[in-house]
């Protein structure tokens, strides 16, 4: 037999039980009850009554017993219920996927924490974290790999944070931190760097390596706002800022954010008419041969020549274009100029031209393509892709399919800016590459940091081995120059050699560099 916990509320229950008790006791001693009900008894033997009362008495007892022992089951019940309340109320503040803070509970806590910092006078820092290129990931690999990628980085981002942090899921791949204290100096910056780094770890998700990335914007109290909802907002706006300066960084936000988003709404809206004008001209940069010098591919590179904000680099527009629609329309306009201007160079070299993601998995893409190149009379042959690693998740199936036709007709296929995506040693030996463009990141390290160019030599040698030739970006100097094409890269390109020019001017170089015979 269990007997319910004798605690405060029972207690209450015994007392009161006992004031009645001697209340109802006084009345019936006032009354003489229990001398009348003796002479009542007595005068009436032949009732029985003592036997009747015996039974009451019993029955009262087993009847107290019982009231007794449901009253602890009913209290085990109510407690029960109380802790179903609480665990309910958890629960509605808990993210079920990854058991961080929920939205609800992160902007409780952040009003909490701005109350405190303005009876301190202290700082205060959101953290606005999105994960970079989550939904192809999630796309391509399905919710069950997306799923396991927030789960691992979320308790990456919380082992990254002091303990006196608060981290939050905010829905979907968007995270945010608060941090206090000397938010003003570096704190918060390394803070970032850190949580940076914790993501970068690559991941295995279904058999396949991914290496995540994230953008992250920073606003601080109270310099950029004074309530949640500024605040919010404007490490928000931070955060996009990042990934249009290129993903896998910080922003902390700056009043001059707003006014840059102001202004690429208006490229937005102006960009069609750009496209129609022919304001959206193709540059050319080199690239040489390490083996001879000689200039065997130029890569086109779109600017704006936009009549009120002078040259537009590509990173100012191309991304407006993406969310536009109008990427394709744009890719058709520019590679028509340059079939144009490449037509008849010196030497003959190819061109290389940029392809996103969503081209490639278009059907009608190699067809749009093969037409263009006809109208010009331009050999396939002498026309190069370039494709980031992103392509090779946005759907890998219709990637394979596009490349293969384009293969088929003589076109030449580069994986661009290759280390800094999603590509795995399978996919470099499955799919038809013809060469890889090593990425200007660790060409930067070239010559003075050891970890860089043991990378670059590894991918060399690996390129090397599965007959792909290497092409490094961003050469800037002799130095590297030299130490890249002694160490086995097939071409490089980048400042050092030419800038991105337009075509009179890239005429004129290849005529030194490739004189006609």
């Amino acid at each position: 037999m269990h007997w319910p916990k004798f605690d405060k509320r029972y207690l209450n229950d015994v007392i009161v039980m006992i004031i009645l008790g001697v209340m109802v006791m006084a009345l019936l001693v006032s009354i003489d009850s229990f001398e009348r009900l003796h002479d009542f008894s007595r005068a009436h033997e032949d009732w029985q009554l003592d036997e009747l009362f015996t039974g009451f008495m019993v029955a009262s007892l087993g009847l107290a017993i019982l009231l007794w022992r449901r009253s602890g089951a009913l209290r085990k019940e109510v407690d029960r219920r109380h802790k179903a309340e609480r665990l309910a109320q958890a629960l509605a503040r808990q993210d079920s996927l990854t058991g961080l803070p929920n939205r609800r509970s992160f902007e409780e806590e952040f009003d909490r924490r701005l109350t405190r910092a303005r009876r301190k006078t202290d700082g205060l820092a959101v953290l606005f974290i999105d994960f970079d290129r989550f939904k192809q990931i999630n796309d391509n690999l399905g919710h069950e790999a997306g799923d396991r990628l927030l789960q691992e980085v979320a308790e990456r981002l919380k082992k990254s944070l002091r303990p006196q942090d608060f981290l939050g899921r905010l829905g979907g791949d968007e995270f945010a931190a608060l941090v206090e204290g000397d938010v003003s100096g570096d704190l918060t910056e390394q803070i970032a760097e850190r949580l940076l780094s914790a993501v970068a770890v690559p991941i295995t998700l279904l058999g396949r390596v991914v290496t995540p990335s994230a953008s992250i914007g920073i606003a601080v109290y109270p310099r950029d706002g004074g309530t949640r909802e500024m605040l919010l907002k404007k490490a928000d706006a931070a955060m996009y800022k990042a990934k249009e300066d290129g993903r896998r960084r910080f922003v902390v936000y700056d009043p001059e954010i707003i006014h840059a988003a102001r202004d690429h709404q208006m490229l937005e809206l102006e960009l069609k008419d750009a496209i129609a004008k022919g304001e959206i001209v193709p540059f050319y940069q080199l690239i040489r041969n390490c083996e001879n010098g000689a200039v065997g591919t130029v890569e086109v590179l779109a600017r704006w020549r936009h009549p009120n904000l002078g040259l537009l680099s590509a990173g100012d527009f191309v991304p407006l274009a993406e969310a536009a629609g109008l990427i394709q329309e744009m890719f058709e306009s520019v590679l028509d100029q340059a079939c144009r201007d490449a037509r008849d160079w010196p030497g003959t070299p190819a061109i290389a031209v940029n392809v996103t993601p969503h081209q490639l998995a278009d059907k009608a893409f190699s067809g749009k393509l093969f037409s263009l190149l006809s109208r010009h009379g331009f050999p396939a042959a002498r026309l190069e892709i370039e494709i980031t690693e992103d392509a090779l998740i946005v759907d890998v199936a219709a990637t394979r399919r596009c490349i293969r036709k384009l293969k088929e007709r003589g076109v030449r296929v580069v994986l661009d800016d290759f280390g800094t995506g999603y590509s795995s040693l399978r996919q470099l030996r499955e799919l038809p590459f013809d060469r890889v463009k090593i990425d200007r990141s660790f060409i930067a390290g070239v010559g003075t940091d050891r970890q860089s160019e043991e990378i670059v030599v590894s991918t060399i040698n690996l390129c090397r081995a599965l007959g792909l030739q290497t092409v490094a970006e961003g050469i800037e100097d002799q130095v590297q120059a030299d130490w890249i094409c002694a160490h086995g890269a097939d071409a490089a390109q980048g400042f050092f050699y030419a800038r991105p020019a337009p075509a009179a001017e890239v005429l004129e170089k290849l005529k030194g560099f490739n004189p006609r015979s």
